[in-house]
């Protein structure tokens, strides 16, 4: 496989699954806002699985392509959507006098959607991975050496379920505007309002400090990763 080709080929692996699995994010934070009586999402236009409605320039396109680039780093992990707004005080029933709760309800609601697309996609892989042929195909080559490779269908749902595990972790770090920061306790609501429009820019700055994103990303999804792995029966 050419340089190109690879390039390509892992372009789409990673901006297909990302791009999908964010406007079902986002949707997610729109409906769930929706149902607690808050009309601003639907005005927005986010209600909706298209991923036009969704799409952030820098955290779903340009991010994730710099991260494929790179190879490596803090960028082959992270991504967003636009962010879907939302109004506390529009919340009605139990939640008008709770809207905190309601804001959380809102916020872990993209996550959790990511959680059970990764959920799907394992559990997909590992029933498809007791018929073999479904997931990887064989090459006999010198001699009587052999090679497994997965099949394009068994490397698009691998992609699938690490990616949206990702986003999951990712998007619940408690740092604005990632949806982490709709959980954490009134006290720390202060300093939430002084990051307030530049929350990104210091995450981007704190993640590329030596050991920050080691300690907040990497251990913590490839704990989750060797986790599912094992009790799902996939390797």
């Amino acid at each position: 496989m050419s340089d190109a080709t690879a390039l390509i080929r892992n372009l789409a692996l990673t901006l297909i699954p990302v791009i999908l699995s964010l406007s079902v994010h986002a949707f997610a934070h729109a409906w769930v806002a929706t149902r607690l009586g808050d009309g601003t999402p639907k005005a927005a236009g986010r209600v909706t699985l298209n991923p036009l409605a969704h799409i952030d320039l820098f955290g779903t396109l340009l991010i994730p392509i710099l991260g494929v680039v790179a190879s490596q780093g803090v960028f082959s992990f992270i991504a967003w959507p636009k962010v879907v707004p939302f109004d506390p005080a529009r919340f009605r029933g139990a939640f008008a006098t709770r809207p905190r709760l309601g804001s959380a309800l809102v916020g872990i609601a993209g996550p959790l959607a990511n959680a059970l697309i990764a959920l799907a996609a394992l559990s997909l892989l590992a029933v498809l991975g007791h018929t073999q042929r479904a997931l990887v195909f064989t090459d006999l080559h010198d001699g009587d050496a052999m090679s497994i490779y997965y099949t394009p269908f068994g490397v698009v749902l691998n992609a699938v379920w690490t990616r949206n595990v990702a986003l999951a972790m990712f998007n619940l770090l408690p740092f604005p505007p990632l949806d982490g920061h709709w959980l954490l306790p009134p006290i720390f609501d202060r300093g939430l309002r002084a990051v307030g429009r530049y929350g990104f820019l210091f995450l981007m700055l704190a993640l590329m400090i030596d050991g920050v994103a080691d300690t907040l990303l990497y251990r913590p999804m490839n704990a989750v990763t060797h986790l599912m792995v094992r009790t799902f029966g996939v390797y």
